[in-house]
């Protein structure tokens, strides 16, 4: 999938829903701004030829695995009651580019079997959790994350199994009341480097 300077809103429903089970590339174009936007409410989800209604969890949602590449910049703005802004029931993989979610009710960016970050720029505002991995890892190796969460037990970080940091810069805001900046299940593995500053604060 290419994004090239689209901008795309969906009133009724989440702005990109992908249905199928396959990984999928998505590639931001060299010098391109791209921004998706869900509704606040819902339409009654589709059913498919299956005769299973379709997930709707996230204003950019996908069935399988979303990998993100390229240098161009994405902006989601999350405004759908429940959900999340990017969210996938496969991970979440970036390689590069700029991916800033503006705001979400639910969760910045949620990845069922996890969430990698490799490089790029990504920059959540959410009112849950930052980046949840669910049953998956976190692992973030390079690039720059920045979470804030002002909502009362949010996480900036969290996982119901491994957290591993070895690189890039993390910064994480939070501000609720019982707001964690990491909270997961199992190991935490921290590499430290020059190039990994990694900051929590509270506001």
């Amino acid at each position: 999938m290419l994004l090239s300077g689209v901008n795309i809103t969906n009133t009724d429903g989440p702005a990109i829903n992908i249905q199928s089970s396959n990984k999928v590339t998505v590639t931001l174009v060299d010098g391109t701004t791209n921004s998706l936007a869900d509704g606040t409410t819902y339409a009654a989800a589709p059913v498919n030829s299956e005769n299973t209604t379709e997930d709707q969890k996230a204003a950019f949602f996908s069935e399988g695995q979303l990998l993100f590449s390229g240098t161009g910049a994405l902006t989601i703005k999350g405004t759908g009651m429940d959900k999340h802004a990017l969210g996938s029931d496969d991970y979440i993989e970036v390689d590069n580019g700029t991916i800033t979610v503006s705001s979400a009710l639910n969760d910045g960016i949620h990845g069922k079997d996890g969430v990698t970050i490799l490089g790029g720029l990504v920059n959540v505002t959410a009112s849950c959790d930052g980046l949840d991995g669910d049953e998956g890892i976190i692992l973030i190796s390079g690039g720059t994350t920045t979470t804030t969460c002002a909502a009362a037990n949010a996480n900036g970080l969290c996982c119901d199994s491994t957290i591993e940091i070895s690189g890039g810069s993390v910064n994480v805001t939070m501000s609720g009341l019982q707001s964690k900046a990491i909270k997961n299940k199992q190991a935490m593995h921290w590499i430290a480097t020059e190039v990994f500053p990694f900051r929590a604060a509270r506001s």
